[in-house]
C-alpha cells in the first residue's frame, strides 16, 4: 500500500488510516519539504561516498527517511528527538509525541544505516564518543525557540567535520511554511562568530544552509 508515494506495511497503513484530513494534509506538506531538503543535501554532499549526518528533531521521520533513501548506504544517519510533551509553540502538531515516535519507528525500520536516539540533543552531543568520525551534516528541526537552538548549535558545532554543513529548518520565509524568527536569531547569534556563513544559493524553501567560511 502507498501513502504519499511511499510503500507502507500493514501496521503503518493502519496508523495512517486513523489520521484526520488535517493530519493527512500536514503529512503531505512535510513529506514534500523533506524531499526538497534531501535533494539539496545529496547535491551538497555528492563528493562524499561516506559520511555522517545528524538530524535533530525527528518527529514522524519524514526527513530522515527522505535522506536515507537518497544518500549512499555507506552514510551513517543519526536521528535525535526527546519525544517529550509538546511545548506551547508546537501546537501545530497533528499527533501526540507517542504517536510520532511509533510512526517514526515504523517508517525508518527498513533503513539499516539509520540509528535513532531518543534523548535531548544537547545531552547526546555531550556524550558523543570521541572515537566517532566527525559530523558532515547537522540538520536541525527541533524546538524552535532561540535559547534552545543556541544551545543545540553550541553543543554540536565542535563535532562538525572540516567542509561540513549546518542546515536550519524554518529559518526562511516560504509558501506553506512558518518562519520562526527565533531560529534565524539563534543562527545570527552563534554561527558567524564560529566562522560559519549563510549560503542562500543552497537554501531550499524554509531551510537555510551554512558552511564554515563558505565554499
Amino acid at each position: 500500500m502507498k501513502f504519499w508515494g511511499r510503500e507502507v506495511d500493514g501496521e503503518e497503513a493502519a496508523l495512517n488510516a486513523e489520521r484526520n484530513p488535517a493530519s493527512v494534509a500536514a503529512v503531505g506538506a512535510a513529506t514534500a519539504r523533506a524531499e526538497r531538503d534531501a535533494l539539496a543535501i545529496v547535491a551538497l554532499m555528492s563528493g562524499g561516498l561516506r559520511g555522517r549526518l545528524v538530524e535533530i528533531g525527528t518527529w514522524e521521520g519524514a526527513g530522515a527517511e527522505a535522506m536515507a533513501r537518497r544518500l549512499p548506504e555507506e552514510w551513517e544517519i543519526y536521528t535525535v528527538d526527546h519525544y517529550k510533551e509538546l511545548t506551547p509553540h508546537e501546537t501545530f502538531a497533528v499527533c501526540t509525541k507517542a504517536e510520532a515516535l511509533r510512526r517514526a519507528t515504523l517508517r525508518l525500520r527498513p533503513y539499516g544505516n539509520v540509528q535513532r536516539i531518543v534523548d535531548e540533543a544537547v545531552e547526546v552531543a555531550a556524550g558523543w564518543p570521541r572515537s566517532f568520525r566527525e559530523v558532515d551534516l547537522l540538520f536541525i528541526d527541533d524546538d524552535h525557540t532561540e535559547g534552545h537552538t543556541v544551545e543545540v548549535l553550541r553543543a554540536w558545532l565542535p563535532h562538525m567535520a572540516p567542509g561540513g554543513a549546518v542546515a536550519l529548518h524554518d529559518h526562511n520565509e516560504w509558501e506553506g511554511c512558518t518562519k520562526h524568527p527565533d531560529v534565524a536569531a539563534a543562527a545570527s547569534n552563534v554561527l558567524p562568530k564560529a566562522g560559519w556563513r549563510h549560503e542562500p544559493w543552497l537554501d531550499t524553501g524554509s531551510t537555510a544552509f551554512f558552511l564554515r567560511g563558505g565554499r
